[in-house]
């Protein structure tokens, strides 16, 4: 047998040749280890030395695989757990990069303690819990998508104890609350659906410590979620948005909407603008007023400014197989299309295509169509509808690096129609904090 002690990797630590022995260690400096009974807990402090992120790494290892050795190059910041599977730990100021490295397909999973502490961020749900620790999740896909009205997905959680966690956006990344790890979040990394294959297994993640939740946040957005750059219209946030749908749901016209106007002005009610919702398009995509609904829209935009009106028109990045833009589209290569080059899915207003935001000469055209729509017309600004990755053809196959999709999609979508004005509205959202 052979028995070594190293001083300088671990704070005092003993290992035997085909394993460590089951005693707590220190990984990159202040990031402690306890192997025992198969499983690898960790435990990171604050300057302070309080508790504020503790868990376990690997928890769907294989048990044969648990007992992990000394990288080769006998760095403090490296643990081999096989020959092709490799814990990375590097200390970047109050943060840890944590990082897992396979060559083969192996589902990689790290779960956190709630502890008592609130958590916050996560994804946006139809049943928004708060804080987040309340939620129950079992193997969700981290995407932008319609199960569950997960629109917002940004891969963020932060805890009233001053840790965040911020995930790499390339991880294929699947969610798990309360459900395989009582009181607990888990991040795991998984080669299937909705995300395309890759070579090899990754799981990589940030994790920092600060003395309370406030520093955490702050150095969060200044280091991973970034400063937004964009100031809203401050009406919009003043006064009400008046939208047709909440009234008139499908049947909108002209005359509609100019008495919607006069009953919110005889009433006396503020408003920071009207917004014609769905169904005023000739089909949906076309970017063109339906005439018989909306004979001449400048007109009305005129009548209704005059009455203290801005005017916004609901959006979609969709267009039906009716439109005569359709096969236009297509041919140019402007929808999304899936693995098989189908362009084809479906949504509640019917079956069409996506436009493809991810290629540039596609999301130039969009803006430009919109840009003549809302100059002919006279209209202020856009409330863009959908933008999940789940109304794409499935799966797609975008143009961006196959580990940044699909969620590649809905962080286009939003940065291109951003470029409109500050009236603009959205609703989906995936790495873009700093608009």
């Amino acid at each position: 047998m052979i028995v070594c002690f190293l001083l300088v990797f671990f704070a005092a630590y003993t290992c035997s040749h085909g394993g460590l022995v089951e005693r707590p260690f220190y990984l990159a400096e202040d990031l402690q280890l306890n192997i025992h009974n198969g499983k690898i807990h960790f435990t990171l402090p604050n300057k302070e030395n309080d508790d504020v992120l503790m868990g376990e790494f690997g928890t769907m290892l294989p048990s044969h695989l648990k007992s992990p050795q000394v990288c080769d190059n006998d760095q403090d910041n490296c643990l081999q757990f096989s020959s092709n599977i490799q814990l990375n730990a590097v200390k970047v100021g109050q943060c840890y990069k944590i990082e897992w490295f396979t060559s083969g397909n192996l589902t990689l999973s790290d779960c956190f303690d709630y502890g008592n502490d609130s958590w916050y961020g996560g994804p946006e749900n139809s049943k928004q819990y708060w804080p987040f620790n309340n939620m129950t999740f079992n193997m969700f896909s981290y995407i932008t998508k319609q199960d569950q009205n997960q629109a917002v997905a940004e891969p963020y959680w932060l805890t009233s104890s001053g840790g965040y966690i911020y995930v790499n956006k390339t991880v294929p990344l699947f969610i798990d609350s309360n459900n395989l790890y009582p009181n607990g979040l888990c991040l795991i990394s998984q080669q299937t659906p909705p995300y395309l294959p890759r070579n090899g297994s990754y799981l990589g993640y940030k994790i920092c410590m600060y003395n309370n939740a406030k520093q955490a946040h702050m150095n969060a957005v200044k280091n991973d979620l970034g400063k937004p750059t964009g100031v809203p219209d401050e009406r919009m946030v003043q006064h009400p948005i008046w939208s047709t749908w909440v009234r008139f749901k499908y049947d909108v016209n002209a005359t509609a909407v100019k008495a919607f106007a006069q009953d919110i002005v005889d009433y006396g009610f503020n408003n920071s603008q009207i917004e014609i919702d769905d169904n005023w398009e000739s089909c949906y995509g076309s970017a063109q007023f339906n005439k018989s609904r909306f004979p001449n829209m400048a007109k009305l935009a005129t009548e209704l400014n005059e009455m203290g009106f801005r005017i916004t028109l609901w959006n979609h990045p969709f267009i039906n197989t009716n439109c005569d833009l359709f096969t236009t589209l297509k041919n140019k290569g402007y929808l999304v299309k899936d693995q098989s080059g189908n362009v084809v899915s479906s949504w509640w207003d019917g079956i069409g295509g996506v436009i493809d935001f991810t290629n540039p000469d596609a999301a130039n055209w969009y803006l430009n169509r919109r840009r003549t729509l809302m100059k002919n017309n006279k209209i202020d600004s856009l409330k863009m509808d959908a933008g999940e990755s789940s109304w794409l053809p499935q799966i797609p196959a975008l143009n961006s690096s196959i580990y940044d999709q699909p969620n590649a999609f809905t962080s286009a979508y939003v940065r291109t129609v951003s470029k409109f004005n500050s009236m603009i509205e959205i609703r989906a959202g995936h790495l873009s904090q700093d608009l």
